[in-house]
């Protein structure tokens, strides 16, 4: 058996259950979160090797149970927030755009976007998700590894603190379950890691933005050039970056007795 412990160091939980809509709050925190949280700090650290393998893994594994006090939630305040850009080609280019800068901002603030941020208030701030039939063996320095290098899960505001447990006994308060279930939570499965990587697309995106950069700042000749490389690595559409979308879900109920 091994655990991953999560402490939520705020005392609450920012993220929302229901998508683009930010209405109700997520908690507990579901399975394939907390795996996304763990390839954000893989991607953003170099990607290791030894590390994605444990990802690799970790995500074929069977879903795990939750162990989670109950939580009530915050009362969610619709916020208008100012749009940080209202054409997208500030994100064609590695130029500062200083129009974005508040003091240029006028037009902008007259687009307000609503904007909700649930949070769920649990009454104990540390929740585990715990395979109880599954032993670490080589996977364990680099899945330890990479908890350290988690500073979030869910919201960025959401701070918290992750690591590994095999020698605690703690009773799950959820455990997956067929049928007709009270809870759904969304899992991770085989290949969630590589698809993550197609759906952020970074290389791409970092590329197109580069010679975007380059072309604003060449003249002549060479912005000719530039412009005639864009076009055969791109054509006329640029490459994007997409948010991750669910990709199983798995039903949840309290623990049986047999």
């Amino acid at each position: 058996m091994f655990m991953l412990g999560i402490c939520y160091l705020n005392g609450w939980a920012m993220a929302a259950a229901d998508g683009a809509r930010k209405e109700q709050p997520e908690w507990p925190p579901h399975p394939d979160r907390v795996f996304m949280a763990l390839a954000a700090a893989w991607f953003e650290t170099g990607e290791n090797s030894k590390e994605g393998d444990a990802l690799r893994w970790l995500e074929a594994l069977p879903p795990p149970s939750s162990a989670a006090s109950r939580a009530t939630a915050r009362s969610v305040v619709t916020h208008y927030v100012p749009v940080n850009d209202m054409n997208g080609k500030a994100r064609l280019s590695l130029l500062p755009d200083l129009s974005l800068l508040p003091e240029h901002r006028e037009q902008l603030k007259k687009q307000l976007m609503p904007r909700g941020f649930p949070v769920a208030i649990p009454e104990d701030p540390t929740v585990y998700l715990i395979w109880p039939k599954t032993k670490l063996n080589t996977h364990r320095a680099s899945l330890e590894c990479l908890t350290h290098k988690v500073t979030h899960i869910g919201h960025s505001a959401s701070f918290v603190q992750v690591w590994l447990e095999d020698n605690k006994r703690v009773a799950a308060t959820l455990e997956p379950q067929d049928g007709i279930v009270k809870h759904r939570l969304r899992i991770p499965m085989t290949g969630r890691l590589d698809e993550l990587a197609r759906t952020c697309n970074r290389s791409k995106v970092l590329e197109y933005m580069d010679l975007k950069a380059r072309v604003n700042n060449s003249r002549g000749q060479e912005r000719r050039l530039l412009r005639e490389t864009m076009t055969q690595r791109f054509g006329k559409q640029a490459p994007v970056s997409r948010h991750p979308v669910p990709c199983r879900w798995q039903g949840y109920g309290q623990p049986q007795t047999p």
